[in-house]
């Protein structure tokens, strides 16, 4: 006689744990970029309450329209340094339209301020985009550096009258001669003229022509953003009074000038005749 037995249930073991959900994280590249953001937005407020509107920029560079901007810089900053990665697209996308935007609007106006643009936006998309190793890291560190030096230069500049960096921005742009001068002599006729100490440069005949086509020699001081503009006329058979001929360039001058000021009017103390 056969017994007939169901066949035994296999021994039920717990599944394993499922894994957790991926949580998205911030890299240290988009923290290091949040605190940038927050960084220039300082210099945006600094140079809104100190530097004038540039007239030949437009509207858009008014200060007032950098204040949103900037506010809008410090909480995307702070979110990312607060590790939240929601806000990453939105500093990406406000980055590259910022560039894109500014570079457009400022490059044939004030090479100098596209230049700057593309340097603020070109550091922080290299910390912004992915996971950034060590080389990009540097490198966009680096990029902002200068920028952030250019601005201390251009804020020092404005507040205290001295630009350090003036002569090597200059240089850079080809506006002024390699080296300092003494003695400068004259194109137009021969004329030497000995500059008050060893701080002066000499402009680039391109350069002054482009900004006075009457320019014979042009020297200037970067750092303090003075300058000594001669000019050179031939009037045959005329007798000719400084006085009068000062009076012409200085009402010229008024009436060709966006804002004009005579500070004072004397004889130079190290040419007095």
């Amino acid at each position: 006689m056969t017994e007939n037995t169901a066949p035994e249930a296999p021994e039920s073991r717990p599944s394993p744990p499922s894994a957790p959900p991926s949580v998205a994280t911030i890299t240290l590249g988009q923290q290091i970029a949040g605190g940038l953001l927050i960084f220039n937005a300082i210099f945006v407020l600094l140079s809104a309450g100190l530097i004038p509107a540039d007239p030949k920029l437009g509207p858009m560079f008014a200060p007032a329209r950098s204040i949103m901007p900037a506010i809008i810089d410090v909480l995307i900053g702070a979110s990312l340094l607060s590790k939240k990665p929601k806000y990453v697209t939105w500093a990406i996308l406000r980055v590259v339209l910022g560039t894109v935007l500014f570079t457009a609007l400022s490059i044939t106006k004030d090479p100098m301020m596209a230049a700057s643009q593309v340097m603020i936006g070109g550091s922080l998309l290299l910390l912004l985009l992915g996971d950034p190793g060590r080389p990009r890291l540097v490198a966009g560190g680096a990029m902002f550096f200068v920028y952030a030096l250019l601005n201390i230069a251009g804020l020092s500049a404005t507040a205290l009258g001295i630009n350090p960096l003036g002569p090597v921005i200059q240089m850079a742009i080809g506006d002024i001669e390699p080296g300092t001068v003494s003695v400068v002599t004259g194109n137009a006729s021969h004329y030497r003229v000995k500059t008050p100490s060893s701080r002066w440069y000499l402009r680039t005949e391109k350069a002054a022509k482009k900004n006075n086509a009457l320019s014979d020699r042009w020297l200037t001081r970067p750092d303090l953003d003075a300058h000594v503009l001669i000019i050179a006329e031939r009037e045959p058979g005329k007798q000719l009074s400084v006085d009068l001929l000062a009076d012409a360039v200085v009402e010229n001058a008024k009436r060709v000038s966006v804002d004009f000021e005579v500070v004072s009017r004397e004889s130079m103390r190290s040419n007095p005749k």
